[in-house]
């Protein structure tokens, strides 16, 4: 037990909380990409005065349902 007490300590814990970081920096990216992109389409149809009724990242449009 204290071996496995160890290698859970030293070297599984570590890569745990390692990849659950670059995960959420990943996820923080792709968020980030998604809100830039929406934002660039939005300002594009606004310079153009055509209408932008997309919904912004991460919610859905209901349309009244």
């Amino acid at each position: 037990m204290v071996v496995a007490d160890y290698i859970t300590a030293r070297w599984l814990n570590p890569l745990k909380k390692r990849l659950r970081e670059e995960a959420r920096a990943e996820g923080e990216a792709q968020t980030q990409a998604a809100w830039e992109a929406w934002n660039e389409r939005r300002m594009a149809a606004e310079a153009a005065g055509v209408p932008f009724d997309e919904p912004p990242p991460g919610t859905t449009a209901t349309n009244g349902e």
